[in-house]
């Protein structure tokens, strides 16, 4: 990790126990044009180790012999404190043996002292450093490609999306040494929710929560689409807006940097096939503690691990889709033994009483009178009615399980196309009350004709058969600013309150209607068209009391409400 210091200097620490060489080596380095240092020294081996704990030292100028220890004892406790600093070790005399066992030791040079010039000690110090973020960068270089390499093989052997990227945060802050490494999942209005994350635990967690920032909404996020990354090493210094640096400020960052995750999507049409970039999130990395200079290998690596994250939510999706897909495939197949049950026992009642009524008119038609003739003429048109119904039926409502009904959206006049309905119901039954009541302003609506039709005649529908005695039913018309409300309200028979949770089940019958007709599929199909054109329903039921039932539409359908189905 590269930190943004007040100076370039670079710390030396120079361990001797003569302070006239000390001052020499300080003098030698600080006339290097190439390079300006800071130096801090002490002459024992113990003092030494104290002070790589109280200072940044780039480099160590250690003596061989010293008062409390030598050379080769200060690399051997260097070696087991894991502390990664080079060490140029310096000798009184030139001992090779003492040069080779240094070397092995982890020394990265060695010097006689009394051919030390200023000249060989700045070139031999640089030429140490230089070796020596050589070597850093290798090391952490491997370390990456582990990353990468580990986090491919976990997203081709896991299945469990969370669990991947919650891994990819934690080892990915653990290679950055950073402060926190989280993953943000943008919405379709572009605010987003963390959905992983891994932190230091001196700084508050932002996991799980949903970030609404109107100046990424607006205009950072087509610049992510792009595949463009943000790299800010101070905050307060990058020319951010107020909004910028005050929603980094309340997560405590000084410096961060921030990659998109991009999910390739392929569109297919009748001649061919194109491939847009979706933005699914970004990967981010936070620096809390002070500000910091990312270097170009931890970009790198995280554009990388960007797209090995991308591999992994898409074959997540991919699986959620596939099953899906086989959920749906299930329960069309059940629907289809629903329908095969339905007709099998719907079509032998009436299929019986019109072959009864068509013999009786074959052997016995001439001696009938006229009356009865009639009587049987109609039974078997109703009973056709009824059966032809029913196929309508289950034909609509296969459709809309599918998502084959396309949506033509209209301007429609909701209270006249209401009108119309209830005329309609008042021709076939004359003898019910049907009131309708209009309050507030209607119109602009905006829906399809056909889809308010399959609602509403299904609802009146219902509303009649299960009024019996009563033959009143009232209904309540409201315009509110965002939407109209249909009411229904019937004073028949009620739900039965073991019946109330399923009633929008396909196929299901409430265990009071008797042998009042029906193919228990009208409040399914109401509740299909409604979720096609973005409306709601509820209902309030007694048993013996009636139903009412409300119905909210918005004013204009959304034509993203389904991709299986087409506005026009």
């Amino acid at each position: 990790m590269e930190k943004i210091l007040d100076s370039q200097s670079l710390t030396v620490l120079i361990i001797d126990d003569s302070p006239d060489e000390r001052d020499i080596y300080e003098q030698f380095l600080l006339r290097d044009t190439h390079q300006s240092y800071l130096t801090v020294g002490t002459d024992t081996g113990e003092d030494g180790l104290q002070l790589l704990d109280a200072h940044v030292c780039h480099l160590i100028l250690l003596d061989f012999n010293l008062p409390d220890m030598n050379g080769l004892e200060f690399l051997e406790i260097l070696q087991t404190s894991n502390t990664q600093i080079p060490v140029v070790m310096m000798t009184g005399q030139g001992n090779e043996a003492i040069a080779v066992q240094a070397i092995k030791q982890g020394a990265y040079d060695y010097l006689v002292k009394r051919q030390i010039t200023p000249e060989s000690l700045q070139s031999t110090v640089r030429n140490v450093l230089k070796q020596s973020n050589l070597q850093t960068r290798l090391h952490k270089s491997k370390q990456r490609q582990s990353l990468i390499t580990s986090i491919a093989l976990r997203i081709r052997q896991s299945l469990d999306l969370e669990q991947v990227l919650e891994q990819a945060t934690v080892e990915t802050r653990q290679l950055l040494e950073c402060d926190r490494v989280l993953l943000y999942k943008c919405e379709l209005d572009m605010s987003g929710v963390i959905v992983a994350e891994s932190v230091n635990s001196q700084y508050q967690s932002t996991l799980g929560q949903k970030i609404v920032d109107t100046c990424f909404q607006n205009n950072g996020a087509q610049y992510y689409v792009q595949g463009k990354c943000t790299t800010i090493n101070d905050i307060q210094r990058a020319g951010l807006t107020s909004c910028h640096i005050e929603l980094l400020e309340r997560f405590q960052v000084k410096a961060n940097l921030v990659v998109p995750i991009l999910l390739t999507t392929t569109s297919r049409n009748s001649s061919d096939q194109s491939q847009s970039t979706q933005l699914w999130g970004l990967l981010i990395a936070h620096q809390c503690d002070e500000p910091r200079c990312w270097t170009i290998e931890e970009t790198e690596l995280i554009k990388l691990l960007s797209l090995q994250l991308a591999i992994a939510i898409q074959q997540a999706e991919l699986l959620s889709k596939t099953e899906r897909s086989l959920q749906r495939e299930q329960e069309l197949n059940a629907l289809k033994s629903q329908i095969i049950g339905t007709v099998s026992h719907e079509y032998r009642s009436p299929l019986a009483s019109i072959l009864a009524s068509a013999s009786t008119l074959r052997i016995h038609g001439a001696s009938l009178p006229e009356a009865a003739q009639k009587k049987l003429l109609n039974m078997i048109e109703n009973k056709v009615r009824h059966m032809n119904h029913l196929i309508e039926d289950m034909l609509f409502f296969n459709q809309i399980e599918r998502g084959q009904i396309p949506i033509q959206s209209t301007p429609v006049n909701i209270s006249d196309f209401l009108l119309e309905q209830i005329e309609e119901y008042k021709l076939k039954k004359p003898s019910y009350a049907i009131n309708l009541e209009v309050k507030g302003t209607i119109e602009p609506f905006e829906n399809d004709p056909k889809i308010l039709g399959q609602i509403f005649n299904n609802l009146l529908s219902n509303a009649i058969k299960y009024s019996l005695d009563s033959r009143h039913i009232d209904i309540q018309l409201k315009g509110l600013a965002s939407q109209v409300i249909v009411i229904i309200k019937d004073y028949g028979i009620g739900i039965d309150i073991d019946d109330q949770d399923s009633i929008f089940e396909p196929f299901h019958r409430g265990a009071n209607v008797g042998t009042i007709p029906g193919t228990g599929l009208g409040l399914s199909i109401v509740q299909g068209c409604l979720d096609m054109c973005g409306g709601k329903i509820s209902y309030t039921s007694e048993p013996n009391q009636g139903t009412k039932v409300t119905v909210g539409f918005p004013r204009k359908i959304d034509c993203r409400l389904s991709s299986a189905r087409n506005c026009m």
